[in-house]
């Protein structure tokens, strides 16, 4: 009877273990929230960075298109004066 008096009751040692298992899962359930919250706000970033990136680069597109088309204008306003100096050129004949 002694040894019966000196041991916990095993009741006792499912509740101490309950205990700790509740203490241990409020600690990891804490972690992963914690670690949760880390990703969203490195999302969130990201998706700002992504939506400047997108901004930005729809500029830059806008930009080009306007470039181009002031290229292609030059291009036929070149052609023409081209032309223009080229008609006014005496015409050779038989290669001289």
């Amino acid at each position: 009877m002694t040894q019966a008096s000196q041991q916990p009751d095993p009741l006792e040692n499912r509740v101490a273990n309950l205990e700790r298992n509740m203490t241990e899962l409020r600690v990891t359930a804490e972690a992963l929230l914690q670690t949760a919250q880390i990703h969203q706000r490195n999302f969130e970033v990201v998706s700002a960075e992504l939506q400047t990136f997108r901004q930005r680069q729809l500029e830059s597109d806008q930009r080009f298109e306007v470039m181009l088309a002031e290229l292609r204008q030059l291009k036929i306003d070149s052609d023409a004066r081209f032309n223009q100096i080229f008609n006014r050129l005496p015409e050779q004949q038989n290669g001289e």
